[in-house]
């Protein structure tokens, strides 16, 4: 009997050192998301600058994120955009509005506004990044003090 508490009592500090790893995994999803948004935009002045290259050629290369590939392939595919769930309103509104704006004015006017987004998503990559670093080892080492607490209880 006392085997099987201590076998219980393991399988709930795992479960809840994963179910935090999943939360805590969540936080570098976001920040891995505005860094490409980032990334992107230093493509496209670039390539308003010197390149001129087809937009879809810029846009389209690896990113550290997979959200933000997906949402560049919806983009180019004329499909309806799909954000990420810790995206809020005024960050879709003003992504929209930057892949929306594209190829409508001269290079000088698309740069100058890219410039004004990028800085806008620094801010926002900033902020992800202190919150990953502040609060990532954080969930975990809850998850399992919970999961030892959780052990503790069944023994």
């Amino acid at each position: 009997m006392f085997v099987l508490k201590i076998a219980v009592g393991i399988c709930c500090v795992i479960t809840c050192v994963k179910i935090a790893g999943r939360r805590a995994q969540n936080l570098k999803k976001e920040y891995d998301f505005w860094n490409s948004v980032c990334i992107s935009c230093d493509f496209l002045i670039s390539n308003f600058s010197y390149k001129k290259e087809e937009i879809n050629k810029v846009l389209n290369v690896d990113y550290p994120s997979l959200e933000y590939a997906m949402l560049v392939a919806s983009f180019i595919k004329n499909e309806n955009f799909n954000f990420p769930p810790f995206v809020n309103n005024e960050e879709k509104i003003r992504l929209k509005s930057m892949f929306l704006e594209l190829g409508k004015a001269d290079a000088k006017t698309q740069k100058n506004a890219i410039l004004s987004y990028k800085n806008d998503f620094i801010l926002i990559r900033d902020l992800a990044k202190s919150n990953y670093d502040k609060n990532f080892n954080l969930i975990l080492k809850v998850g399992f003090m919970f999961g030892v607490m959780l052990f503790v209880l069944v023994i």
